[in-house]
């Protein structure tokens, strides 16, 4: 299995909110930080010179947990998340022995049951002749 490279896949969320036109940019640099994206815009009008726009975007679970208040000070307030629902899994980006990112969090989840935190080396499972 550590030669395979494994992955590790995190949920994602699928984010409604609504925003005014003039702040997407913010929004979008928000989405950005929390390895988030659009993926739809549906505009509706509310006055004539500015309309409000749906959109729809995919957010990892784990980046979640500060995103609304991020994106209402981000946008004064203008931003609203409507709802987040399960949306799918995705693989982690970075290859699980090399990136330090996903290594902290194999030692972070094996303290938490009680493994050694270091990640075995293959030598470890070979038998010497």
């Amino acid at each position: 299995m550590l030669f395979a490279q494994p992955g590790f896949m995190e949920p994602v969320y699928s984010v409604d909110l609504i925003c005014p036109e003039r702040a997407i940019l913010d929004v979008l640099a928000v989405l950005k930080r929390h390895r988030g994206a659009i993926v739809g815009e549906d505009p509706q009008l509310q006055s004539p010179s500015d309309s409000i726009l749906m959109v729809k975007a995919q957010l990892p679970v784990e980046e979640s947990f500060t995103f609304s208040a991020e994106l209402s000070e981000a946008t004064g307030g203008q931003a609203v998340v409507c709802q987040m629902t399960f949306a799918h899994w995705e693989l982690m980006p970075g290859i699980s022995n090399e990136d330090p990112k996903l290594i902290e969090l194999v030692k972070k989840i094996r303290r938490r049951k009680g493994i050694e935190d270091e990640i075995p080396t293959i030598d470890k499972f070979m038998h010497m002749l």
